[in-house]
């Protein structure tokens, strides 16, 4: 399971079946889910559980470390990141904000302290994301902690998501992410 962190505005905690109302709300919104590879477009009721319990499956088989962000004061739900271990020293992550919440620094701060986390608490030493091209936003938060442009990959859109044909493929080293936070 994965550890609750604080940060300044956030408080980070494993996913629970009670988020499941929030990430449907967030899902339903074209302009969240455009973004996201894996989410259905449309995202029909009911999707949220099922993705819910797929999460908790994969924390409780070591597959993933995933947090529910949320407000620090409210605890209203803002979003998830997660890092898929994809082997035993790599992960990939992904992230998404609900609307309301973005360009507020959120993702910023989230990813500042769970790649913290995950470099210091687990045996990961290499992190991976992408993006499509068009998302500005999700490539700034991946700059600004240090990942590293590695390539561009041509895909096929899909209906209902972003109509982009080119993904950029970052990544980020604990070696680096060390140096990154000693210059700091």
């Amino acid at each position: 399971m994965s550890q609750t962190i604080s940060t300044q505005r956030l408080r980070l905690r494993s996913p629970c079946p009670a988020d499941a109302p929030f990430v449907q709300s967030a899902m339903e919104n074209h302009e969240v889910n455009k973004w996201i590879k894996t989410a259905p477009w449309p995202y029909v009721p009911g999707s949220a559980e099922s993705f819910i319990n797929h999460m908790l499956s994969k924390i409780a088989a070591g597959k993933t470390y995933v947090w529910a962000i949320t407000d620090k004061t409210t605890d209203e739900f803002l979003g998830l990141i997660e890092y898929g271990v994809k082997e035993s020293h790599k992960a990939s992550r992904g992230f998404w904000l609900k609307q309301e919440a973005w360009n507020k620094g959120y993702m910023q701060e989230a990813t500042t302290a769970t790649l913290e986390y995950i470099f210091t608490q687990t045996p990961i030493t290499l992190v991976e994301a992408f993006n499509v091209q068009s998302n500005a936003g999700s490539r700034n938060v991946k700059l600004k902690n240090g990942f590293k442009f590695t390539e561009n990959r041509h895909r096929e859109p899909k209906p209902g998501k972003a109509q982009d044909a080119v993904c950029e493929y970052y990544h980020l080293t604990k070696a680096d992410w060390l140096t990154l936070k000693q210059s700091q």
